[in-house]
């Protein structure tokens, strides 16, 4: 559908019509705009992970994300994806690892470092 065609019911804010939510284009500017850049996102609360190792599965839109807690009592985010396949590489929701692996290309990721 072209931007052309689009039009919004004569209802007007009380129906969102079907393409709003059908349309990848939007979708993508959607997801620039508010996930992408120079912004913040939510991923977890701090407390979801409470001790060296602890991670804990979220998303920043679309992307799939790991947030970790390091033997410095850091937290580290990237992106749950395995750069070689591009598979998920943790399933559970939440669990401690001290090395996460790719169960397809079996890469390892150390992203809880120890001291």
């Amino acid at each position: 559908m072209t931007t052309a065609e689009r039009s919004w019911p004569a209802e007007g804010v009380t129906r969102v019509p079907y393409w709003v939510y059908s349309d990848d284009a939007l979708f993508d500017a959607e997801q620039e705009r508010i996930f992408r850049g120079p912004v913040w996102s939510f991923l977890c609360l701090e407390a979801e992970l409470p001790k060296p190792s602890s991670y804990r599965t979220s998303s920043a839109g679309a992307m799939p994300v790991v947030v970790t807690r390091d033997a410095d009592g850091r937290l580290n985010a990237f992106e749950n994806r395995c750069a070689h396949r591009g598979s998920l590489l943790c399933i559970d929701e939440r669990g401690e690892a001290k090395h996460i692996t790719c169960v397809l290309s079996q890469l390892e990721l150390r992203p809880c470092r120890q001291t």
